[in-house]
C-alpha cells in the first residue's frame, strides 16, 4: 500500500512503556492502526489492525516444489 495514500488520524506515546499508538486511514476510507513498541530495547510492530475492507490472506507455501 503506497504510503501517500494514508493519512495519519491519531497517534499516543506511552514514554515509560516505550510505546506508540499510530491510527491513519486510507484515502478509500479503510482505516488501520498499529502499536508500535519495544521488545528488549529493539523497536518492533507489536499489532497492527484494519477496519472497513476485506482481510487479504497470504499466499500458501508451495511445499511440493521445495527439493526432497
Amino acid at each position: 500500500m503506497a504510503v501517500d495514500k494514508l493519512r495519519v488520524t491519531g497517534s499516543n506515546v506511552d514514554a515509560d512503556a516505550e510505546r506508540y499508538e499510530i491510527d491513519f486511514v486510507h484515502e478509500d476510507g479503510r482505516k488501520f492502526g498499529a502499536i508500535v513498541g519495544a521488545v528488549e530495547g529493539i523497536p518492533s510492530c507489536t499489532v497492527v489492525r484494519m477496519e472497513a475492507g476485506e482481510p487479504v490472506l497470504r499466499p500458501l507455501l508451495d511445499t511440493q516444489s521445495q527439493g526432497d
